[in-house]
């Protein structure tokens, strides 16, 4: 398998159409089709669907376009490392979590005329731990839900890293007014009762909210909505009585949630959940990775 291979993947995906990506890419289309059947044949699966209209992922194939972005971005951020002379560099990776999305904008706007090469990167906590482990993540934040905590920690001890609790906090549903559950007339509610509305997740990656596997087991659940930007998933909220699941943190939700009328329910009597950081044990924080961090740890001290 090449680099180049996956490249022109990502390209075929890109236009819908092997001819379009053969003629983008200035090689023959019969040296791309036989590119990509040599690839399926290494992979041993069926990457593309062929019609008469261009091409379509299979199910397999979408897994491998996954990875094969993931690797080129990777590729990419190494070919970069030479070029980036005296740039500072901070690249952090996160399960979605407001509160370190809030610290990285604050951690951006002390840097704003500065030549400064950062990025937040939003996976599952899997991928949180294998980023930093391979150095090219220098900090990942994870939540720990009660149900896959320990396995979690032992994961994050045994790649050598270390994690530092932020603090506890409590999961909730946010709501729109045309959910039933915005005009109830109580500060919290059961875990079953989100049971009856799709549940959005406002990220491409798959949530590690543990709470979703008790809810996705009950029959009736209505299902959910995938989204890969937040301002869509707070519009469907507002427009639609589907559910998103959050961590409470009053700061981020008065300056945010609140000012767009959303309503947050947190779930009683259900765990809370514990936000930290993790670094490599062996490697020393840059001072740009230890002010993202000081950051980030005042806005968790001020969780409720």
């Amino acid at each position: 398998m090449k680099i180049e291979q996956l490249e022109q993947l990502i390209k075929i995906v890109e236009n819908g159409s092997m001819n379009i990506a053969a003629r983008e890419m200035y090689v023959a289309r019969s040296s791309l089709s036989t590119s990509m059947k040599h690839l399926e044949a290494e992979l041993g699966g069926q990457i593309f669907s062929r019609h008469s209209n261009g091409v379509s992922l299979t199910p397999f194939g979408s897994t491998v376009y996954q990875h094969a972005r993931e690797i080129c971005s990777r590729v990419q951020f190494l070919q970069g490392v030479s070029s980036a002379g005296q740039k500072g560099q901070l690249h952090i990776s996160s399960m979605y979590c407001s509160m370190a999305n809030d610290a990285f904008a604050a951690f951006l706007r002390l840097h704003m005329t500065e030549n400064l090469d950062a990025s937040i990167e939003e996976v599952s906590a899997h991928n949180v731990i294998q980023l930093v482990r391979e150095g090219i993540s220098e900090v990942g934040v994870l939540t720990l839900f009660s149900d896959t905590e320990s396995v979690t920690l032992r994961k994050v001890e045994s790649e050598n890293l270390e994690f530092h609790e932020l603090a506890e906090r409590q999961l909730g549903a946010i709501v729109g007014p045309n959910n039933p559950l915005y005009g109830l007339d109580r500060d919290e509610i059961e875990l079953q009762e989100l049971s009856r509305f799709t549940h959005l997740e406002n990220y491409a990656t798959p949530t590690d909210h543990a709470w979703e596997h008790r809810v996705l087991s009950e029959d009736g659940y209505r299902g959910r909505y995938v989204v890969s930007d937040l301002g869509l998933a707070l519009r469907l909220v507002s427009e639609t009585d589907a559910i998103m699941i959050d961590a409470r943190d009053d700061e981020i939700y008065r300056g945010f949630y609140a000012k767009s009328d959303y309503r947050f329910l947190p779930i009683r009597d259900y765990p809370k959940c514990r936000t930290g950081w993790i670094k490599h044990r062996a490697l020393p924080l840059t001072p740009l990775a230890q002010e993202y961090i000081d950051i980030l740890t005042e806005k968790a001290s001020h969780v409720d």
